[in-house]
């Protein structure tokens, strides 16, 4: 059989151009030996084995690099992604490590959620209790008791040795009338920070509200010694003096509240009640004018209802 090189159609031994484009024809291998490269079978049985392993050879060595290449990255790979996970548990513990440092921020006063201690740490939490319930109530001026007693009573017991909320929650109980255990909250207090001249001062005021006069100047004493800068309990001694007639030491300890602090309007009206009261008219009127030029009129409306003051 002939083929034609150009358009591969066959025809018998005889002819020899191609009857299609005219091409001359070339003679066909005998089909036993085209068999013998296409048929594996035939190798195995060792009819043309060489030809058919030299081209196997040849194809191994066209093929050896692109196979060795992908390997090679099939390895890297592997190796890569055991590497990488050391590396994302690493970072996970950095992360947890960080997290408890977002509580170290200062945290918002007057707050309702301030009543959930799980959302951040105790000493934190008692902190904010407290702001909320200073905002609320303070010595001599309280807005919402009860609910500053809440605010207190739970930073106490996120915060046991917290001599502060102990000293307010004093004060709160103290506005409502309860003297008593406003003392023995301050006791707490004094007995948490032994230096706490504010707690001497208000424990003082409830000594004097129960009537026990002595012990009140006995406790004033104590706050002017651990902070002598501090003019309220001067004013505070002062007015317990008065109760007890002693008019002169409770006129020297306004003038001492008035030095440290000038433009203490309750420590002028005291003062100028107690001058009216000895009978200086002149000393009594220019302090109750003064009081009333700092926003308290009282004595002074009082003095000139008696024509104490022209």
């Amino acid at each position: 059989m002939k083929r034609c090189p150009f358009c591969q159609e066959e025809f018998p031994d005889k002819v020899t151009l191609c009857r299609y484009c005219g091409e001359r024809l070339e003679t066909i291998s005998p089909p036993r030996q085209r068999t013998s490269v296409k048929s594996p079978k035939k190798i195995q049985n060792g009819t043309d084995s060489t030809d058919w392993q030299t081209k196997l050879g040849k194809i191994g060595k066209e093929y050896r690099a692109p196979i060795i290449i992908i390997i090679i990255i099939l390895v890297a790979g592997i190796i890569f992604a055991i590497l990488q996970k050391p590396n994302v548990n690493k970072s996970a513990q950095q992360v947890k490590a960080i997290e408890p440092q977002k509580f170290d921020a200062p945290a918002a006063p007057v707050l309702e959620s301030a009543l959930a201690p799980e959302t951040a740490p105790t000493p934190v939490m008692a902190n904010n209790l407290f702001r909320n319930a200073f905002a609320l109530c303070s010595r001599g001026k309280c807005t919402d008791p009860e609910k500053a007693l809440e605010y207190l009573n739970e930073a106490i017991k996120l915060k046991p040795d917290y001599a502060e909320a102990y000293n307010n929650r004093g004060n709160v109980y103290g506005d409502l009338g309860q003297h008593q255990q406003a003392i023995e909250d301050y006791n707490e207090a004094i007995r948490l920070k032994p230096d706490y001249a504010m707690a001497y001062n208000n424990r003082g005021v409830d000594y004097r509200d129960l009537g026990q006069n002595q012990r009140a100047i006995e406790d004033y004493n104590e706050a002017i010694r651990l902070n002598p800068n501090d003019a309220m309990p001067y004013n505070n001694r002062g007015v317990t003096y008065r109760d007890l007639g002693q008019n002169q030491k409770a006129i020297d300890d306004y003038n001492e509240a008035i030095r440290l602090k000038p433009d203490y309007v309750m420590a002028y009206s005291n003062r100028g009640d107690a001058y009216l009261t000895q009978g200086d008219k002149e000393s009594g009127c220019r302090d109750a004018q003064k009081a009333c030029e700092l926003g308290n009129c009282k004595l002074l409306e009082s003095a000139n209802g008696k024509k104490y003051c022209r």
